[in-house]
């Protein structure tokens, strides 16, 4: 068995609260060879302080990333995968942790399947600001479709959950890393590119982080959503899946446009406040959102899969 180095890239912008919860969980791991990159985003809280405390305190250990001005979370996560050393990266939140065994699992994985996989995913735990727990786990379907399925299971759903990936930085550059276009959305573009490019994708089969749910980049517990995520998502999906649609499966577009309105009346009109007034907005667009409500039932998603012909 070898022991790799792996890159542990935390990212963060604005998470003073939670970031030093991540950092410890970092450093608790019990696999020995690494190292942790932190790149912020031009946060205003104090965040960068915690970064320096901890990077003063463990200087052959952490690598602070500090960047100037906001500028999304695309282009702050090509500034900490950039710095990293490690053949594998592995990414986190600054507002998510690690657990004890995450890296030895993967690495254990990576050995059994001797280096032939270029990303592997893993099943999560979720967590919110009242402890309550929820174990999430990756979709076997998709594991189970071939590269050209997974590639069609991509046009219509972002197949992989972002906070359990593990990557080799190769992988990385060989697809150009994040696509600095969409600049609040680093993952499912990113995941696209590695399936077009027919980088082999593998699972973990066990739980290897902590994700805590109601803070996110798409949306809050209260909030509506952020409209920099939608609108990245939505420029996404116009330009790099849209082309792939054709036939029936135009009904996508009109799936999405309803989704991107919905979220922008909601930010616009309503306060970005969820309420009655959100509710009825979302059942106002339920008859545009048929495809999306379709596709919930792996019978009919499993049909389209097949049905759809790639361009």
């Amino acid at each position: 068995m070898t022991f790799p180095k792996v890159s542990i890239a935390i990212i963060t912008y604005n998470q003073k609260d939670f970031l030093g919860e991540c950092i410890e969980s970092c450093l608790a791991q019990d696999y020995e060879n690494f190292e942790i990159v932190i790149a912020d985003d031009g946060s205003t809280d104090g965040t960068k302080e915690v970064i320096l405390r901890y990077a003063a305190q463990y200087p052959t250990l952490i690598k602070p990333v500090l960047a100037a001005k906001n500028s999304g979370i695309s282009v702050n996560c090509n500034n900490a995968w950039r710095a990293c050393s490690g053949e594998w990266i592995k990414t986190i939140a600054g507002d998510d942790k690690l657990k004890p065994q995450c890296l030895s699992l993967f690495v254990a994985q990576a050995a059994k399947d001797e280096g032939t996989c270029d990303a592997y995913f893993s099943h999560m735990t979720t967590f919110d600001k009242n402890g309550a727990v929820n174990e999430v786990r990756l979709d076997d379907f998709f594991f189970g479709l071939s590269d050209e399925g997974r590639l069609k299971f991509a046009l219509y759903k972002n197949p992989l959950p972002a906070p359990t990936c593990f990557i080799k930085k190769s992988a990385l550059q060989d697809v150009g890393f994040a696509d600095v276009d969409f600049m609040m959305l680093e993952d499912y573009p990113l995941w696209f590119k590695l399936l077009e490019s027919k980088k082999k994708i593998s699972a973990i089969d066990a739980s290897t982080i902590f994700y805590r749910v109601g803070f996110g980049v798409s949306n809050g517990a209260e909030k509506i959503c952020n409209i920099w995520y939608v609108r990245s998502l939505h420029l996404f999906r116009v330009k790099k899946l849209w082309p792939h649609l054709h036939g029936w499966s135009l009904l996508k577009k009109l799936d999405d446009l309803a989704y991107f309105y919905q979220n922008s009346i909601g930010y616009k009109f309503l306060g970005n406040q969820r309420g009655w007034a959100h509710s009825a907005l979302v059942l106002l667009m339920a008859p545009l959102r048929l495809f999306s409500f379709l596709l919930l039932s792996k019978r009919v998603f499993a049909w389209v899969i097949r049905s759809t012909t790639l361009r």
